[in-house]
């Protein structure tokens, strides 16, 4: 990893935020893929987003659905919905929540 970073217990501390120069903070390329090779122009979850639009979306690139509310995370964001928050397309027009838009 170089000189400006080091291992101690397992847990990764960098000098440089973003030491391969690829716009994506190091930490969270360690948190999901244990390395810094990954190519984020890749979609391993197969939710419609590269792994650089799951960094942006602040989504878990290993997970189709991060909000578990059964809509791919890609989805969601295409149409405008926060793939992080939970939405039950049955009650997306239902104000009031009453059952009936």
């Amino acid at each position: 990893l170089g000189r400006d970073a080091a291992w101690i217990d397992h847990l990764f501390i960098s000098a440089v935020e973003d030491s391969d120069k690829d716009n994506v903070l190091d930490t969270w390329e360690l948190v999901y893929f244990d390395s810094l090779d990954e190519d984020l122009s890749l979609d391993s979850d197969n939710d419609g987003l590269t792994h650089l639009q799951e960094y942006q979306h602040k989504t878990d690139p290993n997970s189709r659905d991060s909000d578990f509310d059964h809509l791919p995370d890609g989805w969601e964001v295409k149409y405008g919905l926060n793939p992080l928050e939970y939405d039950d397309p049955f009650r997306a027009n239902d104000a009031d929540q009453d059952g009936f838009p």
